[in-house]
């Protein structure tokens, strides 16, 4: 079981865009991953505190709760899980604290997931 991982990744999608979670949800469990969607902040952190994920992509749009970016306290509270922003809204990004979001390409997202998930697996 020790490379599961890489096999199988539980991913958490949260982005507003639907043009963007749509085409990503396909790539995703066609690539055997297992995914959730959540489209607001209150539906995001309702989501992590009652399943396990390996990994969020959270949009920048859905990044905010009260105007206040929720990855410091996804990263904090949920300290084993990946988190990769993507810039999905340029007026939500410029309130984020995230300057290392990514373009809203798949292949681009898709690449940084796989880079994360590599990380963990080869880790020590």
């Amino acid at each position: 079981n020790s490379h599961s991982m890489a096999d199988m990744a539980r991913v958490c999608l949260a982005i507003a865009d639907e043009s963007v979670s749509y085409e990503l949800l396909q790539n995703l469990v066609r690539l055997g991953h297992q995914t959730a969607t959540a489209y607001n902040a209150p539906s995001l952190l309702h989501r992590l505190g009652s399943e396990r994920f390996d990994i969020l992509l959270l949009g920048s749009s859905c990044a905010l709760l009260g105007g206040r970016s929720v990855a410091p306290f996804v990263k904090a509270t949920y300290a084993g899980m990946k988190v990769l922003v993507i810039n999905d809204d340029a007026a939500a990004s410029a309130i984020s604290d995230d300057d290392d979001a990514l373009a809203p390409s798949i292949p681009h997202i898709l690449l940084a997931l796989g880079q994360a998930l590599r990380v963990d697996i080869t880790g020590d």
